[in-house]
């Protein structure tokens, strides 16, 4: 989910047959029927590629079983990620978190609003970007800011 700006719930219905590894996208029906395609990091790649490989290359099917059932899965990841945020001291303790900082580390990193829109599967070009994952990050803040020259006037 880090590696792929998805919600945890289409991430745990995400399908084979919605990834294209050779192009690092994925097809996803949005509400209303609209189809879009959903560019994946190279490391979500990497790790959907060896969950491809190690299930035997399915063309088709869930990419991820449920055994206990998807409530009980969703609580279990929640609980893994409030431990390790808390252990890290870090704000992500939660799935949707993941999300956000996918969304705000993509903007600090160059990408425009409408990039991010893209990668998240809104269909706004990028004002609920700005408005809901314009996050300021204070490293990247203090490196700009380090960073910034004002010419001197005469």
């Amino acid at each position: 989910m880090a590696y792929s700006a998805l919600r945890i719930t289409s991430a745990a219905f995400l399908r084979w047959e919605e990834i294209n590894f050779d192009a690092a996208r994925y097809r996803r029906v949005m509400k209303g029927g609209r189809e879009v395609f959903i560019p994946l990091l190279p490391q979500a790649v990497d790790l959907l590629r060896r969950r491809w490989e190690t299930a035997g290359r399915p063309r088709a099917g869930a990419v991820w079983m449920w055994e206990h059932g998807l409530d009980n899965e969703f609580k279990k990841v929640r609980r893994i990620m409030r431990k390790f945020a808390v252990g890290l001291g870090i704000g992500l303790s939660y799935p949707h978190a993941l999300r956000h900082h996918m969304a705000s580390v993509a903007l600090a990193n160059g990408f425009s609003p409408g990039e991010v829109a893209l990668m998240l599967g809104h269909q706004d070009r990028g004002a609920l970007v700005l408005k809901t994952y314009g996050h300021v990050i204070p490293s990247v803040l203090d490196r700009k800011v380090a960073q910034l020259r004002i010419a001197s006037v005469a």
